[in-house]
């Protein structure tokens, strides 16, 4: 993997979740990404970004992301810690900015074009 300096790995089901999370990792889903992490040579940043929980979420990092702002507003919830900084209940889309010098920031936008913030 010479000259890789990202790795994104996108699932529908979350490896991780931020506090209260509706949907929690399932335990196979948990197992095939610490197993793929691990195969990422030292490094290689790994991002993670998931959608199958109904509300966005980032990590303090910057490196995981729940993107599934929308659909059932009875699994809606939120909750952070020192982890998990970013959380909202609301819709919205996730665009990832990938610098010539290899960092990657993402940022969540409203339906309508604004950042969520």
């Amino acid at each position: 993997m010479h000259g890789v300096e990202n790795v994104v790995l996108m699932v529908h089901k979350p490896c991780e979740t931020r506090p209260n999370s509706h949907h929690t990792p399932e335990s196979n889903v948990k197992t095939f990404c610490q197993s793929f992490d691990a195969k990422v040579p030292q490094g290689i940043k790994i991002y993670h970004i998931s959608a199958h929980n109904h509300e966005i979420a980032m990590t303090a990092d910057g490196t995981k992301f729940l993107t599934g702002g929308g659909g059932q507003t009875s699994h809606r919830g939120c909750g952070t810690d020192s982890t998990w900084t970013f959380s909202k209940k609301q819709s919205g889309f996730l665009q990832l900015d990938i610098k010539d010098n290899g960092e990657i920031k993402g940022t969540f936008y409203k339906t309508n074009g604004d950042v969520i913030s």
